[in-house]
């Protein structure tokens, strides 16, 4: 098998970066709320959006804190290509297409993953602010959007030679 190293793309780069910038701004707007809420703000709610479950303004801190790990382990994740499941056609001709391709492959999903956090976090710092609801439904698209890149991925990855 060819043993090159994998350097970071340009677009592995760029999500790199637009993942930063996004879990920064998490944090910030997190902070800067929570200066702003009451010491205790609705942390569930039910079916019909009635609070049911209450707790400190710093629980909005959570969200934040899981973004950075997950971000960090796909990180690791993707340093490591060829420690993934391959289709028996991998050979040392196309083994550095196979890697280059997940490699951004888990790329795109890391950026999909950040953003839907940044979404979800945001619209619960909404609601802990009281201002209006929001479309719990949006977070649900952001799962599908991650599905669909996986399926596309592996796609993708069926017309490498």
């Amino acid at each position: 098998m060819n043993h090159r190293p994998i350097s970071k793309s340009k677009i592995e780069k760029l999500h790199d970066l637009a993942c930063v910038i996004v879990i920064i701004g998490m944090f910030v707007y997190t902070v800067l709320s929570i200066l702003q809420m009451t010491d205790t703000i609705p942390i569930h709610t039910n079916a019909k959006g009635e609070a049911n479950g209450w707790g400190s303004r710093w629980m909005c801190l959570i969200m934040p804190f899981i973004i950075v790990i997950l971000y960090i382990f796909i990180g690791f994740l993707q340093k490591y290509p060829k420690k993934y499941n391959y289709p028996d056609r991998l050979s040392g001709n196309n083994a550095y297409a196979f890697y280059r391709h997940s490699k951004i492959l888990v790329s795109w999903i890391k950026l999909e993953v950040v953003l839907n956090f940044a979404y979800i976090n945001w619209c619960f710092v909404k609601d802990a602010l009281g201002q209006p609801g929001y479309p719990v439904w949006y977070a649900l698209i952001g799962f599908l959007i991650i599905i669909l890149t996986v399926i596309m991925g592996l796609v993708l990855r069926s017309r490498i030679k």
